[in-house]
């Protein structure tokens, strides 16, 4: 009932894939051909992957893993950085096997000459030291300020975040401002238009190029750039480093947080000051995510996209006591006039929590002094467990 699925694929259909310039590989043991996969390329530094399959013989064997592993490889020798599948929605085993073997899902989509839901996943080389996650892809920095908007409505975790960076950079730079993790701009926008014309970074591109947008739109010229927060070399030094909300928190183990400061400390002057955000690790919470998966989806919000219609939010976190991760996926679905789901886009997140008494050591190992822990950003007492807290230090 599906003739143009691969499984029934014709000698003439892989010779005119070889015309058209795919990389098509057979997995051989002694003179059988067991296995096979091909690689096209698509838009960008993107490849995408069609056939792969071994013999049923000669599977589980760990043959399929070959052939994945030598078509990362291929696409990296080719210079491109992500690879991309589509495969049957419902073979949760085969999707398993992909999300094992690093790739994660991106959506879903119904065709009508195919009678199975496709599904979408992602592979991108890990050639950044920070992982990417759903802020650095095109379709969340696009709408990020408007789902941003409804989340901070509802329960607002950040209500004075912009008074506290403005008096932060008032107070520490006078020989200079950066932005780290700036996102979308909200922070070094609001520095711009009280007078503090700050650099920003961002690991995303796409949030930098949003950003960018922003800036022009009112009138101002600031320097943007996508960059690691672990390896940025900025051509100046700044008395006053911004990392906003919880842009630090992204660093999601103790070697790129060390790397991270230890960066930023390198682009500071002498006594130069930063700022950042942790939360303190709630056991409560903790034991509900450790018995939950990253596809264990709650509603979060409802906004209005770009082009005018609705999507829903949901998002589903598990935690990991071993690493302190907070890992998760966030559930983006599309809808119509009627109600009925049109689109769907699943994007990565993760996060790791940091406790206080391991962050002192941190900062000590790295060449800095606490000069405040807040509780808030009302500048609230710190000496208590607190959702936000913010950590003001000085380079020694």
């Amino acid at each position: 009932n599906c003739p143009k699925h691969t499984s029934f694929i014709p000698l003439y259909y892989l010779e005119s894939q070889m015309e058209w310039g795919w990389h098509m590989y057979a997995l051989h043991r002694g003179d059988k051909i067991i296995g096979y996969m091909s690689l096209s390329k698509e838009d960008g530094d993107a490849y995408e992957l069609h056939n792969l399959a071994v013999l049923p013989d000669y599977r589980h064997g760990g043959y399929g893993k070959l052939l994945l592993d030598h078509a990362k490889e291929v696409v990296k020798s080719l210079g491109g950085r992500v690879i991309k599948i589509g495969i049957m929605e419902e073979n949760t085993v085969l999707k398993n096997w992909y999300i094992a073997n690093g790739f994660v899902p991106t959506g879903t989509k119904k065709f009508d000459h195919l009678p199975f839901l496709c599904g979408y996943l992602e592979w991108r080389m890990e050639e950044r030291k920070m992982a990417q996650d759903l802020h650095d892809l095109d379709d969340v920095a696009e709408k990020y300020d408007l789902y941003l908007d409804v989340m901070y409505s509802e329960v607002d975790a950040h209500a004075g975040f912009q008074e506290f960076y403005l008096d932060f950079a008032r107070e520490y730079g006078k020989d200079g401002v950066i932005d780290i993790a700036c996102g979308t701009g909200a922070v070094l926008l609001n520095l711009a238009e009280h007078g503090i014309y700050a650099d920003g970074t961002d690991l995303s591109e796409a949030m930098c190029r949003v950003a960018g947008e922003k800036a022009k739109a009112k009138g101002f010229n600031l320097n943007i750039f996508p960059a690691n927060m672990t390896e940025f070399k900025s051509e100046r030094k700044y008395s006053c480093a911004i990392i906003a909300r919880s842009g630090f928190m992204h660093l999601t183990t103790p070697e790129l947080q060390r790397a991270a400061l230890l960066n930023i400390r390198e682009n500071l002057t002498d006594g130069g000051m930063l700022t950042f955000n942790t939360f303190d690790p709630h056991p409560y919470f903790q034991a509900q995510q450790m018995q939950t998966k990253d596809t264990d989806y709650a509603f979060r919000l409802e906004y209005t996209n770009k082009q005018g219609k609705r999507e829903k939010i949901y998002n589903a976190i598990s935690y990991d006591p071993h690493t302190q991760v907070l890992s998760g996926n966030w559930k983006f679905e599309t809808l119509d006039e009627n109600g009925e789901v049109i689109d769907e886009r699943i994007r990565p997140l993760k996060m790791r929590q940091t406790y206080r008494q391991e962050m002192k050591y941190l900062l000590e190992l790295t060449g800095y002094e606490i000069v405040n822990v807040y509780g808030g950003y009302y500048k609230e007492s710190g000496d208590t467990t607190a959702k936000n807290v913010i950590w003001c230090v000085r380079k020694k």
